[in-house]
């Protein structure tokens, strides 16, 4: 068997948001992350939760779990 990676990625409906003003608008999203590996060995998932925003900020809501 060949190692096998596979990852998805979602957005919930509510998960798009304005982080800014109305008048400077700054877009911001709720990511979650779901990934798979699987090896002959071995047969692993987890997933973590994500939030991005427009303006470069980049920050871990959920730790990833196994």
């Amino acid at each position: 068997m060949r190692s096998r990676f596979s990852l998805s990625v979602e957005v919930p409906d509510s998960g798009i948001v304005n982080v800014g003003t109305a008048e400077d608008p700054v877009a911001g999203m709720l990511v979650n992350l779901k990934w798979r590996t699987q090896t002959a060995v071995k047969d692993g998932q987890g997933k973590t939760i994500y939030f991005l925003q427009g303006d470069g900020v980049l920050r871990e809501i959920a730790a990833p779990i196994f």
